[in-house]
């Protein structure tokens, strides 16, 4: 439950920062994007690590899905490249 709170404030952070700016700041509280979607980040990989200590995940598997997405990434920007030539 609380990894799915987690992910949602990326979300919902992330999504911030697409619409006003990585740079902008809540004019209320005074807090910046940049700095907010890295507290969310760290949140959700603090309960990453949790659910490996824990054993419901394996850190092998976690691992794999870093180099899974490392690959597709380098693969898309290939792409993009591409198209931009």
């Amino acid at each position: 439950m609380i990894l799915a709170e987690e992910a949602g404030e990326v979300v919902r952070i992330a999504c911030k920062c697409m619409r006003f700016g990585i740079d902008d700041y809540h004019p209320k509280n005074g807090a910046v994007n940049r700095v907010a979607l890295a507290h969310e980040i760290g949140h959700l990989m603090r309960m990453v690590s949790c659910l490996t200590d824990q054993g419901t995940i394996s850190s092998k598997d976690v691992a794999d899905g870093i180099l899974q997405k490392s690959e597709s990434l380098k693969a898309w920007y290939r792409v993009k490249e591409a198209t931009n030539d």
